[in-house]
């Protein structure tokens, strides 16, 4: 098994690496289409408010109930520079997200709710699968020659 990962281990591996990917990164979708009722930017602003909680102890924020550790709050100006969805989008998305109680609106910006791992468990599991198959698929694969 390799210790690191490296663009030219990929490479060699992509015939079966990519398939493996647009079957299950598919699925991926699929889920989590649903679980943000066919809207990804949703998503998209929950990928981007959690890229700013640092990435410590992620297997216990989102595999345990509740969060054990807050996530920093990010303003809709910077959720709208980073993922590229226009302010009021973002305006608007953050209110519906917060309804569903997946983010909180702080003094000083959006941060996501604690009980958000916990109302998004099947996109978690959906992410662990896809994880899981690219990485045995990658690992079985033989380089190319």
């Amino acid at each position: 098994m390799p210790r690191t990962v490296d663009r030219n281990w990929v490479e060699q591996r992509l015939d079966k690496l990519y398939p493996a990917h647009n079957v299950y990164f598919a699925k991926l979708l699929i889920k989590l289409r649903e679980l943000f009722d066919g809207d990804l930017d949703q998503m998209l602003i929950l990928a981007v408010l959690a890229g700013g909680a640092g990435g410590q102890n992620w297997r216990e924020t989102l595999l345990h109930e509740p969060v054990s550790r807050p996530f920093q709050p990010t303003n809709t100006h910077s959720i709208a520079e980073i993922s590229g969805i226009p302010r009021e989008s973002v305006r608007r998305k953050l209110k519906l997200l917060a309804t569903k109680g997946l983010v909180e609106r702080t003094d000083i910006g959006w941060k996501i709710d604690q009980q958000a791992a916990v109302l998004l468990r099947d996109g978690t599991e959906a992410t662990i699968d896809y994880l899981t198959a690219i990485i045995n698929t990658g690992l079985t694969a033989k380089p190319a020659r």
